[in-house]
């Protein structure tokens, strides 16, 4: 059985109401949702929410509707809840403007992306480098690119997306248009982790 039918397998159980499914569902993909929910945040809602915490949010909403879920593929299952997540990230938004939970221009000054800034101020390979510290230097890196190209790393690298799924999720012409920019989404995110102290010596992500 392929991880995919596993988590078809699980759906369906969690749809009929089986809670262990769910759960075992939820954390087949926590640590996936999670990260788009860092990476779409940015370092401005970053200071006032926890990603955590909102990802969070999207698992008990998501479990509250399960039964509404029609699952093509693994990517459309993570996006689905994706979805769930920047309904969550857009009431955050609401709150700061609104002076709610937290005013993060009364909050002290920090760094917001200080693991892109090695100790000793050199260049370091990024492969070289813890891999739960990596992905935390991606992500950080993700918070301050473009939004389209931090769309393009999400879906493909987060959510698994097809050349097809990216080119229809965001409105790509041809698949191949996607792959390419795709490519050139890579190449924007190596320039910003050069441009920060690392040196991508081998390749961003598997793919």
């Amino acid at each position: 059985m392929t991880d995919f039918e596993k988590s078809l397998e699980l759906v369906g159980a969690a749809q009929s109401g089986d809670q262990d499914a769910l759960s075992q569902l939820f954390s087949r993909y926590y640590d996936r949702v999670r990260a788009v929910v860092r990476a779409r945040m940015g370092a401005r809602l970053r200071l006032a929410f926890d990603s955590a915490d909102l990802s969070q949010e999207t698992f008990i909403t998501a479990a509250r509707i399960i039964e509404r879920l029609e699952i093509r593929s693994e990517a459309s299952l993570i996006n689905w809840l994706a979805k769930i997540a920047e309904n969550q990230i857009s009431d955050a938004a609401k709150s700061i403007r609104s002076g709610g939970k937290r005013d993060v221009d009364k909050q002290r000054e920090v760094d917001p992306n200080p693991d892109l800034h090695p100790e000793d101020g050199k260049t370091k390979p990024l492969d070289k480098v813890d891999k739960a510290e990596r992905h935390e230097i991606l992500l950080s890196a993700l918070e301050n690119m473009p939004a389209d190209i931090r769309e393009l790393i999400v879906q493909r690298h987060f959510a698994g997306a097809s050349w097809a799924e990216i080119a229809e999720q965001l409105d790509k012409p041809t698949a191949d248009a996607a792959r390419m920019a795709y490519g050139k989404a890579r190449t924007a995110l190596a320039k910003a982790l050069l441009a920060a102290g690392y040196e991508q010596s081998g390749v961003l992500f598997e793919d």
